[in-house]
């Protein structure tokens, strides 16, 4: 039986299953653009300030922790005082 791989999602936590440019696999960071079959992934240190951004074939990355997109504000409620 097979296993089905959970797809990642913009603001997901990640995980890098194998080394990319100069971060080893097993390096974490926070998936901020979805492309489809691959994801733009911010590396940022322990304060939160980015230290890269990569990107990486989702095959290459495991989910750590899901997290859901915030949709944006409607208009109505940008409009109210």
């Amino acid at each position: 039986m097979g296993s089905t791989k959970t797809l990642i999602t913009e603001n997901d936590y990640v995980e890098l299953l194998r080394p990319v440019e100069r971060w080893p696999a097993g390096t974490r960071g926070t998936a901020v653009s979805d492309h489809g079959a691959s994801k733009l992934v911010e590396v940022s240190d322990d304060q939160g300030v980015m230290l890269d951004l990569l990107e990486v074939d989702e095959v290459d990355l495991e989910l750590i922790t899901a997290y859901p997109s915030v949709p944006p504000p409607s208009r109505a409620m940008s409009l109210r005082h």
